[in-house]
């Protein structure tokens, strides 16, 4: 390559490092025209456009593009992300106007997503269909028109739209589904017509300002009592406008559905009659401002399901004397006779002790109280449920006592102020993810005489030594004894401080999400003795810059290697014949597109000036990678990155390497 080009293609692919690239639905029969880009649909004779290139801020469709009439706009598929982008990605802010023309007959999913600018939005009467978040968080939109072919109102369609304020639906739409108008904080009413059938929970959630959901008369499956909807027949509320401030449900009621209360902000009080006998997840979720609760007789337990999540200002429940499965104690709601602790009444208070006799923390008891600090356990308790601590920021330390048997799954998930756990002697099973995003914490203790698991440094492992069950989040290093022979599933999950381990050759086994969203970890070497990589396993490692993998591994699991962005050389063991024989699952193109340097165990210990791979070259990817040390504040400094002997890394090092690429040239 001569010198000029390949500067040109060092310089390239530095501007590559702030790229993102999406991948588009029907990306292999994607065709661009001016400003425009489209697919053929599977009739062969009209398209669909899903994305705009120009940078015009008032923008006209074309009712026909290169021949083919125009019959749908939207948006396009993220794969890596799961979800859908704008037509407009690439100008979201810009987008102040759009024409739609006649010919268009359906509004794909996503297609103006996110256009924050949009005000309004006319859309041709020929339109039938109208996709999941079509329209979402277009937080400047005050009114759109909704043609009368349109029968459905799609997942999230308006979701986020905080300046629509009136919303008309059309007679003929007979479907409303999840999320649809969340989040619409501006919107004051709405009216169902009466030929729709199904409203999905969720669907208007999160509406602030809305007083009251009103009903046509006519319609067979739902009514409207207070401005809450309700079935028909008065024995199900599905939904309560986020604007009320107290609400007495009618005798006859018998379910609550799941988030029917959901983003009520503004809620105080509720009164729950005798008639309710079952209430659904999340009924509850986020009503910030509720400080009592009155619970009849029929309602004796909430089943799976926990409805009083992130009711921060919760000081008093009330429960009739005559229910028969809970009851009241300082406030907190318990299972009948105490046993169970099901819902903790914090009211923003600091600090809170279980009482004595309480054997079960149950599902989601303290769910997202952010002021909660320190929390007293007593030894009567035998289990924590589920999450029971999920989102407790502010808890710093915890001491689990002796009768303890199981911690659960995300018990203490997001717990960023913990700093120190201590674990009882009683303990035989730990799950997932129970100590995962626990960003502060640099220790998990163990009672000696635990008979099933040990503490090594702080690392949390089974008793025999054999498996690493959890990292706590806080660690920077971590060196693996030799005894280890399996890393558990997600046991390094969401160690975002972990700056590099070390897997001795005893490991045979490594986990599904292992090491699942290691922001700092910047190489690995897998040891000889491993033959899988598993699923998601180095998912969302953005500083990964290395990995040294062994001829022994066989196959590479589903997104391994998806988000490690800065993935540039892989150290593989065997020939490129072994390489290529090795199973690869889907979402690992940064693994296949990085460098591989077959028959190498691994970087240089002591590379060349220059050689920052550490592949024994050098080449336009060490100019790459030490521009981007450079921009990382305090890196360090090695013969390899240091050319001019200064001990700096800086631009005259950068200089330096470019001229020795280009000499060798």
């Amino acid at each position: 390559m001569k010198p000029k080009k390949l500067l040109a293609a060092i310089l390239a692919a530095l501007l590559a490092l702030t790229a993102i690239v999406a991948v588009p639905v029907g990306a292999d029969d994607e065709i661009t025209s001016g400003d425009w880009q489209y697919t053929v649909n599977k009739d062969g004779a009209t398209a669909t456009i899903y994305r705009y290139l120009g940078s015009e801020t008032e923008v006209t469709f074309p009712s026909e593009i290169d021949g083919y009439p125009v019959t749908c706009v939207s948006g396009w598929m993220r794969y890596h992300q799961g979800d859908f982008a704008s037509i407009f990605y690439s100008s979201l802010e810009a987008i102040k106007s759009v024409t739609i023309p006649d010919s268009v007959t359906s509004i794909g999913s996503g297609a103006f997503n996110g256009c924050a600018s949009l005000t309004s939005v006319r859309l041709p009467d020929k339109v039938t269909y109208i996709g999941d978040y079509s329209f979402g968080y277009c937080t400047s939109l005050k009114s759109v028109n909704i043609p009368d072919g349109v029968t459905s109102l799609g997942w999230g369609v308006f979701c986020g739209c905080a300046s629509l304020t009136s919303f008309t639906i059309p007679e003929n739409v007979d479907f409303i589904d999840r999320y649809a108008f969340s989040g619409c904080a501006s919107l004051t009413s709405i009216t169902i017509p009466a030929l729709t059938w199904g409203i999905r929970t969720s669907a208007f959630i999160n509406c602030t300002s809305l007083k009251s959901i009103s009903v046509d008369k006519n319609n067979e499956y739902y009514k409207s009592v207070d401005g809450c909807l309700y079935s028909k027949n008065g024995s199900v509320l599905y939904a309560c406008p986020g604007g009320k401030t107290n609400v007495t449900i009618p005798d006859g009621v018998t379910t609550i559905d799941e988030d029917a209360f959901r983003g009520c902000s503004s809620l105080t009080s509720v009164t729950i009659p005798d008639s309710v006998t079952k209430i659904g997840m999340e009924a509850f979720n986020g009503c910030a401002s509720l400080t009592t609760v009155t619970v009849g007789k029929g309602l004796t337990s909430f089943g799976n399901a926990q409805p009083f999540i992130d009711c921060t200002s919760l000081t008093t429940f009330y429960v009739d004397e005559n229910n028969s499965g809970l009851q009241s104690i300082d406030g907190s709601l318990y299972t009948k006779g105490g046993k169970a602790l099901v819902v903790c009444a914090l009211g923003g208070k600091k600090d809170f002790t279980i009482p004595d006799g309480v054997e079960e923390i149950g599902f989601r008891a303290f769910y997202d109280y952010t002021s909660l600090m320190s929390v007293t356990i007593p030894d009567s308790v035998t289990a924590i449920d589920n999450s029971a601590f999920n989102g407790c920021t502010s808890l710093t330390s915890v001491a689990i006592p002796d009768g303890v048997n199981v911690i659960n799954n995300a018990v203490f998930w997001g717990c960023t102020s913990l700093t120190s756990v201590t674990i009882g002697n009683g303990v035989t099973s730990i799950d997932y993810y129970a100590f995962y995003d626990c960003t502060s914490l640099t220790g998990i203790d163990v009672d000696p005489n635990n008979s099933a698991y040990k503490s090594i440094n702080g690392v949390l492992y089974t008793k025999d030594g054999k498996t690493l069950v959890t990292c706590p989040g806080g660690k920077t290093s971590v060196t693996i004894p030799e005894s280890v022979t399996t890393i558990d599933r997600g046991a390094f999950r969401g160690c975002t401080l972990l700056t590099s381990v070390t897997i001795p050759d005893s490991v045979t086994e490594i986990g599904d999400e292992a090491f699942y969203r290691c922001d700092s970890l910047t190489s690995v070497t897998i040891p000889d003795s491993v033959t899988e990589i598993g699923d998601e396993t180095f998912l969302g490692c953005p500083s990964l810059t290395s990995m040294t993998i062994p001829d022994s591994v066989t196959t590479i699991g589903m997104g391994a290697f998806a988000g490690c962005t800065s993935l540039e050389t892989v150290f593989f063991g065997g020939s490129e014949e072994q390489w290529n024989a090795i199973t690869i699952g889907y979402y690992n193109d940064l693994l296949l597109n990085a460098d591989i340097i077959f028959n190498s165990k691994g970087p240089l210990e002591n590379p060349d000036p220059g050689d920052l791979t550490g592949d024994g070259k050098i080449n336009s990817r060490d100019v790459i990678a030490l521009m981007k040390l450079v921009l990382t504040p305090g890196a360090q400094v090695t013969t390899a990155n240091d050319l001019n002997d200064d001990g700096k890394v800086n631009s005259r090092d950068v200089i330096i390497l470019m001229k020795l690429v280009i000499s060798q040239a």
